[in-house]
Parts: C-alpha cells; structure tokens; sequence
C-alpha cells in the first residue's frame, strides 16, 4: 500500500514540475508511473527536473538536474521512491524548489474528535519510525528539511473509526483513509494533515411488549448506566426506543457496557427478557428486571422487556357477633374497580370482588357497607393483617391496595342493636326540662328532656344493660318509671336493649310541702319581749323572735319545705338564761338545737327559756 501510495505521490509532484521546471527550453519526458493526464500535460518534453543530492549524506550539496524517464527512474524509480543511494533526492515544484531553502518546511499533524471524542483525548502517529502524540482538538507542527519525504500513520485505537483523512495543499501528497496514511513532501508551504476520528459505535434499542390478557398498556421507565448524558427513557407498550434518543441516533461506543432496568410498576411484573442478537457480539444477559449488553461495533442490540398484568384478588366477607344474630344479606357499595359499583355478601359468606379473575395489582378499591336497620359494624379486620395486600378501615369503609399474587379479605361484623329513647311527663304544674345520665358502663351521656318530649339516646348493642339516672329538681317526687326496672335508687331505673326502639319514660309529680313556724314563750324570770335569735338550716336563715306569753307564745313564719325535709333550729341562748326546752321536734344533744321532719301543713317548734339562778 504505501509503495502505492508513493508512485501517486510522484505523479502529483511530476505534474507540479512540469509547471515549475527553471528549463523552460523543451518539454520533460513523465515517468513511466505518471498517469495518462500527466503525460498528456507535459506534451513531448519528455524531460522531468530532479534535485539531486551529490556528496556527502551528512552534508549533501543539492544540484538540480533535468533527466529523461530512465534517468529519472535511477534516481527515484518508477514507485517515487529514493534509489539507493539516492535517498534525499526529490521532485522540483513551486513548493520544492532546487537546492532547498534554509528554512525547514513545515508538517503539520491536527487531530479532531467527533461527537463522545473529549477534547485533549491523546492520539498516536509514527512520522517517519518516530512516535508523535496529538491530542483532540489541537495540532502538531513538524520540521522537515524542503523535499523531505514524510510518512505519516496514525495508531488508530480499537474503540474508534479514522473517519477522515486530508491535506492541504492536496499537492503535497497522498492518503490513504482506509490504511490511515498519508506521504507528504515537506515544501516551502505548511502542508497540513487532518485526521478525523469518531467513536468505533454500536446501537441499543430498548423495547417495551405485553404478554398475556388483561393486556398491559401504558409507557414504562428504565433506568439506564453506561450511557454518558442518559439516565432513563420512557418507552411505550408496542414501541422500541434507541438509547440515547437522538435524532440523528448516535450511537453508543463500542465495548460499553450498559445496564437497562425496568423500574417497578405494581400493576405487572417482567415476564420475559429477550434479546437480538441472541447470541455473540451485541447479545445481552439478564437477571430479575435487568438486562446487560456490551455495545459492539455496527451492530444494533435490541432489549425486548415483556410485561404481564399483575393481579391480586379481593374477597369481601359478612360476620355476626353479639347477643343477637344478625341475618339476610348486605350491600356493600365499591369504588376503584371498572365496572364493578357494588356487591351483596350473605352473612356467613364471602364474595369474590369482581371475581375470580383478579384485580390489577396497585389497585386502590375501597369498600363501604350500607348500613342495615338496627345493625352496626362491630369490627372490620383484614387478612392479610399487614404488609402488601392489607388495608385499612374507618367508620363503615374499609380500603385495600391489591397485591400481586395476594387475595385479600375483608370481614365486616355486624351485631344487632336498639335505640334508646327517654321520654318525661308530669304531673299538674310540672314544667321545664330535666337532666338525665345514660350509660352502660363507661362515660355516661348527659341528656336534657323536656316535660312532654322524648330525646334519642344512643344505639346500643342487643343485651346491653343500660343505666338511665334522672336528677330531681327541688320541689319535684321522685319519678316513677315505665319501660324500665327501678335500681333502689331514687331515680334511677335499668333497661336491658332489645332490637329496636327502647323508650323509657319518666313521670314526675310536684312534691307536698309544709311550712316551718318558729316560736318562743317566755318562761319563768324571762320578760316578755325579750328577743331570742335563731338559725334554720337547710337555707340558713336567721330569725329574731320575741318571747311571748304561753302557752303559744310569739311565732315567726321560716317558710316552705317539701314534705320528708329535715330541718334543724338552733337558738343562740343568751347569757343568764337555761338551754331551751322544745316542743314540736327533737333535740339533737346539741344545747338549744332540735331538728324535726317537715310534713304537709304547718309545723311549728316551741323553744321556752327560764332564767338562770343568780340573776
């Protein structure tokens, strides 16, 4: 290749000569390896102009000398190549003049990287047996002697491509892009050379398919390592995506090795991994949701990730519990499932939701009981209890998502129940409303009816034992009860919940009262009209009474109590008089205190004083 390369070398610096030649007297003879078009330029002359180098090799002295083609051949052969002994001898041009000048001519090297190609990435070349290093981006410029015969090859590496090769001026010699060589005659111009390299690039396309029924649409994600600037790609269901995805596509280097990842979508799973080639350079490997290729050279790799729909299964279920059975069916209203709204379960039952053919995993379906009359949900579990496939309840509503390969089930228990309802009534001149607590066992409810009106309580389940306690007003009897039993306490009644409603009620009726009259008689050595005080206790009230004559003696009013009332007097007893004697109630051992019991009418006390001995 290069002894080519040389004789078309010498045919393109013959043809300069022929321009150039001092001796313009008659035409120059082409040597035999010119081309036709050469021959043809030079006409008859049949004389070509040689710089010859005579002396020593060291030190030549360079003579310009016009030789017919067999001359010319002695002295660099029908190839261009320097006979032996002839080794610095060269064409006459405009650009290599006859004896060439002092000043070296100038080989310049550049390097350009394509696209992926970093600037200063270092190339090699061997110049004439000697190693040159060029980085991207950048040039090298070398001295060689006007005439010198420079070979130039670049080491290309195994990743790349020499994509192209030239010189300026064209003249100055030959290349051979295919070889990645090029032979230049340094002249008295700067003869450049410009090699252009790109990454040695194979091609990946990842592809997304659906197998099995449902059929799985949509885009998925990968997520990808190997490839500079790509991260990820989308690709949709039916669709095949190169990587990157640029428009031209360019390609991955060669002897990448790249990882494509299907990111996780709950609703499938991989089913298979298949690739193109299926075996040898640009084949892949694969392990779970990944697939790994090495980018081989002009060949595309082609990723087919298969996807089947992931299904879970749902079943929703009735229970009783509590003192009463509950029976029948209830509806359950559904959201999250296509075509399917509702579902009726049997108690003692589960149903399949929508059926036995599943849901799409990472479905979200919620599931709500329509309450039935005297019911209610006593509890909602869930199997699996945790983890995928698990849900969640609140009020009437429970909410799954649907795992892949699970079946989960919801039991709704119900249990009967009643509704408490407290209802008052009076008798003549009963008014107002009045306070209630109501309570099974923990916190009571408090409760406020009015006479004539009935409040709803709450619902209870079937059996419960519930506890109904009025607060008597002042004035008022204690109730009596219907639709309840009396617990001893005034008050107070207990009723065991039946299905439905329960209605207690409570009847007041105005108490019977009697009034308090408080008197004082002045006995023996205590002058009429003295004033005694007294105190009244419930109330607190505080008298002064006068003492009178007997047997009545002066009388004060205290005021009304219902009938049953305790009530206490006590006389502040002055100094110079005895503790009081009592009529109408009882001491209590407390001097100058009785306490008697108030029923209906006038009830009067009688406190009677003496006086002391000594005053």
């Amino acid at each position: 290749m290069r002894r080519l390369a040389l004789a078309a070398l010498t045919a393109a610096l013959a043809a300069a000569a022929v321009a150039s030649c001092r001796d313009a007297a008659g035409p120059i003879r082409p040597a035999l390896s010119d081309p036709p078009a050469v021959r043809l330029a030079r006409g008859a002359a049949g004389l070509t102009a040689i710089c010859h180098a005579a002396g020593r090799a060291e030190d030549p002295r360079f003579v310009e000398l016009r030789l017919p083609a067999n001359a010319v051949d002695e002295h660099l052969g029908e190839q261009g190549t320097p006979m032996a002994g002839h080794e610095q001898d060269y064409l006459v041009t405009e650009r290599t003049p006859c004896p060439p000048p002092d000043e070296p001519g100038e080989v310049r090297i550049c390097k350009v990287g394509a696209a992926g190609i970093p600037a200063g990435t270092p190339f090699s070349f061997v110049v004439n047996g000697e190693d040159v290093t060029v980085s991207a981006g950048a040039c090298t410029s070398l001295p060689f002697r006007v005439g010198t015969t420079v070979n130039v090859a670049e080491t290309v590496p195994a990743n790349m491509v020499l994509m192209g090769l030239t010189l300026a001026p064209a003249a100055a010699g030959t290349t051979d892009l295919a070889a990645g060589t090029a032979t230049v005659v340094a002249g008295t111009d700067v003869a450049t050379l410009t090699f252009t390299n790109r990454l040695n690039v194979g091609f990946l396309k990842v592809c997304k398919a659906s197998s099995g029924t449902p059929a799985v649409t949509g885009s998925f994600t990968f997520n990808l390592t190997g490839v500079p600037g790509t991260t990820s790609v989308s690709v949709p269901v039916g669709q095949c995506v190169f990587v990157p995805n640029t428009n031209p596509v360019s390609g991955i280097a060669a002897g990448t090795v790249v990882t494509v990842t299907e990111v996780a979508n709950p609703s499938t799973q991989v089913g298979s991994i298949t690739c193109v080639p299926t075996s040898g350079s640009g084949s892949c490997a694969t392990s779970g949701q990944t697939a790994t290729v090495t980018i081989a050279a002009n060949i595309t790799s082609e990723v087919t990730f298969a996807n089947r729909v992931n299904v879970g299964f749902l079943k929703v279920c009735k229970a009783s519990s509590g003192a009463a059975p509950v029976t029948g069916s209830f509806a359950f209203n559904v959201s999250g499932i296509p075509g399917t709204t509702s579902v009726t379960v049997p108690v003692g039952q589960c149903v399949f939701v929508p059926s036995t053919t599943g849901i799409t995993a990472g479905t979200v379906v919620t599931v709500t009981e329509i309450l039935s009359p005297n019911t209610q949900i006593a509890s909602i579990t869930c199997v699996p209890t945790s983890g995928p496939g698990s849900c969640t309840s609140s009020g009437l509503a429970a909410t799954v998502t649907i795992g892949a390969g699970l079946t989960s089930e919801i039991t709704f228990t119900n249990r009967a129940v009643g509704q408490l309802q407290v209802c008052k009534t009076g008798g003549v001149g009963v008014s107002g409303a009045f306070a209630f607590a109501v309570g099974d066992g923990g916190a009571p409810q408090s409760l406020t009816v009015p006479v004539g009106a009935c409040v709803v309580s709450s619902v209870y389940p079937v059996g419960t034992v519930v506890t109904i306690t009025e607060t008597i007003p002042g004035g008022f009897s204690a109730p009596t009860f219907t639709g309840c039993t009396p617990t001893g306490t005034s008050g107070q009644c207990r009723v065991t919940i039946v299905a439905g409603t329960n209605t207690v009620t409570f009847n007041n009726t105005l108490a019977p009262t009697g009034q308090l009259q408080v008197c004082k008689v002045a006995g023996t050595g205590v002058t009429v009209g003295t004033n005694f005080s007294f105190g009244v206790s419930p109330g607190g009230a505080t008298y002064t009474v006068s003492a009178g004559t007997g047997p009545a003696g002066n009388c004060v009013l205290d005021g009304t109590y219902p009938a049953g009332t305790v009530v206490t007097i006590t006389e502040t007893i002055p100094a110079g008089y005895n503790a009081p004697t009592f009529t109408g109630c009882t001491a209590t051992g407390t001097p100058g205190q009785c306490r008697l019991t108030i029923v209906t009418g006038t009830n009067t006390v009688t406190f009677n004083n003496t006086q002391a001995q000594g005053f």
